[in-house]
Parts: C-alpha cells; structure tokens; sequence
C-alpha cells in the first residue's frame, strides 16, 4: 500500500473518533514500525488540523454573515411588516417580541465575531474544541434591548393612530370604571392609571375595554362620566379619548382654539344655524345646539346669538380679551366700576366700539351643569348702527 494510501486511510479513522490509538494501531498493522508510526501520525493529525481550520473559518464567517442578514431581516419585519398586521394590536408584547429577538440574533453574532481569526482557530485547534456560547450572560442584553423595544413600541401606536384616523368612528362612551396600579422596582415606585370604557359600536354591539389614561386624564375622569371617542372599526380595541388638545387636534377636523374677534365678526353674519355649527366645530370640538344656543360643555364655552348681535362665554381672561381688542384699534366708551372691593375682583364690565362693532367684555363667575363655578369672561358683539 502506498505511503498517501496510508496517510488517507489513516486520517479517515482520525476523523470518525480523534483516537489516537487507533491510527497508531493501523500503521503498525500496515508494516510501520514505531518511528514511522509517530511520523505519520503527526502528518494525519497536522491534514486533520488543516482541514477543520479551513471548514471552522467558512463556516464560522458564513454564520457570522447570516447572524447579520438575520438582524436585518427581523428590523424589516418588526418595523416595516409588522406595523401593517394584526400583532399592531398589542404593541407592548410584539414589541418585547421584536427586541427579544434582536437581541438575541446579536448575542450570537458577538459569540461568533472575529471566530474566523487565525488567533481564535488556533486556540480551538490547541484545545480540541469548538465555538461555545455561555447563556449565562444573556440577561445583560436586557438594558440595550430597551432602545429597540421603544423604538418599535412607538412604530406600533403610531401605525394605530394611523389607522383610527383612516378608519376611525367617533362615538360617545361611558366611564363604568378607573382605579391605578403600583410598580415597584428597586426603591421606586411607577403608578399607572385605567379607565373601563363602554360604548356601542358602529353595529350598536356593547363594546367594554380598558384604556391608560395620563394621572390629569384620570383626576378629570369619574365614574358615570361620558367623553367622546374614536375608534378604528377594524380593530374596536384601539381607542382615543377625545379629552385633550393633543388628541383632537390629531383626530378630528379641529383647530381646537378660543374663538377670535374675527370668528365673532363672520358668525354674526351668518344666518344658518348649521353653518354656525360647522364653523364653530372647525375652531374646537364639542359645540352642540341646544335650547337656542350653541354649547360646548367641555371646554365650558357659549354662543347665543341673534340678527343683530352674538355673545360669547370663554374661560380666556379678561385682561386677554381686553387687550385684544385694544390691538385692534377698539376705544374704551364706558365701563361699570364696582365700590365693593370683593364685588370689583369678580364682577368687571366694560364697553368697546369702532365704526363697526360695539363690543361689551363682562367678567363674573358661572356655574355649568356639574356645578362648577368658574371665572368667565363674556364678550358681546352688536353692529354699530350709528
């Protein structure tokens, strides 16, 4: 049998065990005396050495390359597929998902990069081993799997905004509940608050869920309240609670701001009820017609109004409206001065005009239909007929 004969069949039964023993036994039985032996035993284990350098540095850079086409491949699906699916629905979960993930695939990705490098092959050739990867470590990816967790938690809730205001149904929902929850962790504490809402949906189905709601949102809130709502027809249990500026601004028509001495101007003229309507729910949400007058109960405002003038009820400040119609070249005509210091700090009357418009600006407490007292000021607005 010939020397390379040898040698291959040699590192064949080298490969199946690593026994040295066993090659041993095989040359001797082949005619090689005990030098000969330990010369070709060198050979077969330095071709063994050489082939499992070559396939441990493929195979290793090649599992490095698709540890990073997989770290892509998850961002595309969490951030770009994902957002356009059902799993939207539960931001918190498929966003814990998602980071878990990626943080794993790059776990394995430090685990195995630079193991191609002719430093770590050899250190594995040395020991007779292989690549190893401690789990025990894994827990410290917890802190930077915080950033893609809220990366892709705000993709979630913002591709749910996009959606209620595709698909969004405004309706009027009650509050049957609200309580708040303590999380603690480590000296300190985290409160969340929740309200259960229920609502008829576009099928007059009873719909019940619970929404987070901010702590001012909750101090507002009480049991039997009712608010207006949107939600998406597609999924009923993403909901927004039309109670903030933020909110309406984004998912309704509305500018939601304190009417203006020119809106005051315009609606005076306008003769229609229902276009009066429409043009004070483009300046804010919530105006109704109601026994003759216009009231938007949420924001504690009133407009009565007639051919010859109109008046408005704002919680905007008394000196706010006084000087902006000073600004606007309105005189100062007459005014009602009070000789009672407690009288004079609630109660202030004062009369404006142009060569247009009269302009009466009145201060003094109102009480609404909760009984709330506040300090309003009310503007009324008559032709100038001179």
């Amino acid at each position: 049998m010939q020397d390379s004969d040898i040698i291959a069949k040699g590192l064949e039964i080298y490969k199946r065990n690593k026994f040295k023993y066993q090659v041993v036994d095989y040359l001797k039985r082949s005619g090689l005396d005990e030098q000969q032996s330990s010369e070709r035993l060198e050979q077969i284990i330095n071709l063994y050495n050489q082939e499992r350098k070559k396939h441990l540095k493929t195979r290793n850079t090649a599992i490095f390359a698709g540890l990073i086409v997989l770290f892509l491949l998850t961002i595309i699906i969490f951030y770009w597929v994902v957002p356009h699916t059902s799993m939207r629905n539960t931001p918190f979960f498929t966003a814990v998902l998602g980071a878990g993930l990626l943080m794993l695939i790059l776990y394995f990705m430090i685990a195995f990069y630079n193991s191609w490098s002719e430093e770590y092959l050899e250190l594995l050739l040395k020991n007779n081993s292989d690549i190893s990867i401690n789990y025990s470590f894994l827990f410290i990816m917890i802190l930077p799997g915080l950033i893609p967790y809220f990366v892709l938690d705000a993709r979630y809730k913002d591709e749910i905004e996009t959606q209620i205001m595709s698909n969004g149904i405004e309706t009027e929902a009650k509050i049957v509940d609200g309580w708040s929850e303590v999380m603690s962790r480590r000296g300190s504490s985290l409160e969340r608050f929740y309200i259960s809402l229920e609502f008829e949906n576009e099928n007059e189905k009873e719909i019940r869920l619970n929404k987070e709601v901010s702590r001012k949102e909750f101090d507002q809130f009480y049991k039997g309240k009712k608010v207006r709502i949107v939600y998406d027809k597609n999924a009923q249990q993403n909901i927004e609670i039309l109670s903030n500026s933020d909110n309406i601004r984004k998912f309704t028509n509305s500018e939601e701001r304190i009417l203006s001495p020119d809106d005051l101007f315009y609606l005076l003229k306008v003769e229609s009820n229902d276009s009066v309507l429409n043009y004070l729910n483009q300046t804010s949400f919530g105006w109704e017609r109601r026994n003759g007058k216009y009231i938007n109960d949420r924001r504690f405002e009133m407009i009565e109004k007639s051919e010859e003038s109109i008046g408005y009820v704002s919680s905007q400040s008394f000196k706010e409206v006084q000087k902006t119609y000073k600004d606007l070249g309105f005189e100062l005509i007459d005014e009602k001065k009070y000789n009672h210091p407690a009288v004079a700090a609630i109660s202030k009357l004062e009369v404006y005009a142009n060569d247009t418009y009269i302009v009466q600006i009145e201060q003094k407490a109102v009480t609404n239909n909760e009984y709330t007292t506040k300090l309003m000021t009310i503007v009324n607005v008559l032709k100038n007929e001179k």
